[in-house]
């Protein structure tokens, strides 16, 4: 692989979702429940629309016809080299405005 290709590669990412303390028997579920209200509200997400994603604790998870802001209702951590990704998404941005101001657009 050349090295413009591998320059494009996204870093390897990680986000742990799990329940707060207290909160799957404050919601009447169990673990599988609240991993598969999780699962349904990431599958649910537009991401060929970047702008439309929210921020990961912004995400709503439907429980039991309920809609809960993900922030408030489980712990999250991103794991991974998080700066490479930013690093990355800037200059791929910085060739997006390039390309734009080229093509007269």
């Amino acid at each position: 692989m050349d090295a413009d290709a591998h320059d494009n590669d996204l870093p390897e990412i990680g986000i742990e979702v799990d329940p707060k303390a207290g909160i799957l028997s404050k919601l009447g579920i169990d673990e599988a429940e609240f991993e598969a209200a999780v699962m349904a509200a990431y599958d649910a997400l537009d991401v060929a629309d970047p702008d439309a994603v929210p921020p990961i604790e912004d995400v709503e998870v439907e429980i039991r016809g309920r809609k809960h802001r993900l922030g408030d209702i489980a712990d999250i951590e991103i794991t991974g080299d998080v700066v490479e990704l930013d690093e990355l998404l800037d200059r791929l941005e910085g060739q997006d405005e390039h390309d734009h101001d080229h093509n007269g657009a």
